[in-house]
């Protein structure tokens, strides 16, 4: 039986710096995944217990993260409360799909996605740059809501990439910049986050010592990560959203292809 007592000191070290990490990165511009689930398969818990015991820990880094966006007044309440409601739906929908279809078609064509989006990010220039944002039109929020219930369903059902669509489409819909973005993000991808990690309790998968152990780092990394996205702002943030989406894309697509 795995305990977090009979982990050596250099896993636990090693450990205890993916998670930090993956909290830090995901506060800024997602994707944190990357780096947290390599944290929890070096422990030696069953992959099936990785993932449910990851989104424990995401859980609480997003909802630090979440927090700080909050304080300083970096969401729009008012059209959360519109969007909020699809990122929860979509997730159930996506994780009850998920019982009956096998979403390995998606690994060749979401990487492509993702490069897709972070390209286009990389050559427009003035892209989140700063902030118009005023309360939508109606057919706006009716589009948002429509692709907030469509990525709330991928984030249930596959996965990968999920802040790269939200921030994207937060720009592009309502015109926020990204630090707007990101701490929107923060609130749908924390929905989705509850929402599977509820589904992945009542299974069983989630092992609650590394749970809470990692939550602590991933806690520390998102804190400081979201201190540094909120002070530094768009420029700080478009970088790193940028460099995140392109690193998510390739490592799909090497572990598609290239790995036998």
């Amino acid at each position: 039986m795995i305990t977090i007592f009979n982990l050596d000191i250099t896993t636990l070290i090693l450990f205890a710096f993916l998670l930090f990490s993956a909290g830090f990165v995901d506060a800024i511009g997602g994707g944190g995944g990357l780096l947290s689930v390599p944290g929890y398969l070096l422990t030696g818990l069953p992959i099936h217990t990785v993932f449910g015991t990851n989104k424990f820990a995401a859980s609480v880094g997003t909802g630090v993260s979440f927090l700080q966006f909050l304080k300083h007044n970096k969401m729009h309440l008012g059209l959360l409360k519109y969007l909020a409601p699809m990122s929860f739906l979509g997730a159930i929908l996506g994780v009850t799909t998920l019982q009956f279809v096998n979403p390995s078609f998606l690994k060749i064509i979401i990487p492509f996605l993702i490069l897709v989006v972070g390209s286009y990010t990389l050559f427009n220039k003035s892209l989140g740059n700063e902030s118009n944002y005023k309360h939508p039109k109606r057919n706006v929020l009716i589009k948002g809501m429509f692709f907030t219930l469509a990525i709330g369903f991928y984030d249930g059902f596959f996965g990968p990439g999920t802040g790269s669509f939200f921030i994207l489409m937060l720009i592009k819909l309502f015109d926020v910049d990204f630090v707007e973005a990101a701490g929107n993000t923060k609130m749908l991808n924390l929905i989705s986050n509850i929402t599977s990690l509820i589904i992945f309790l009542f299974r069983g998968q989630v092992f609650l010592p590394l749970a809470i152990l990692g939550s602590v780092f991933n806690l520390a990394g998102a804190f400081l990560g979201s201190h540094f996205a909120i002070k530094k702002g768009t420029a700080f943030i478009k970088p790193v959203f940028i460099s995140i989406s392109f690193i998510v894309a390739f490592k799909m697509l090497y572990e598609q292809f290239l790995v036998k």
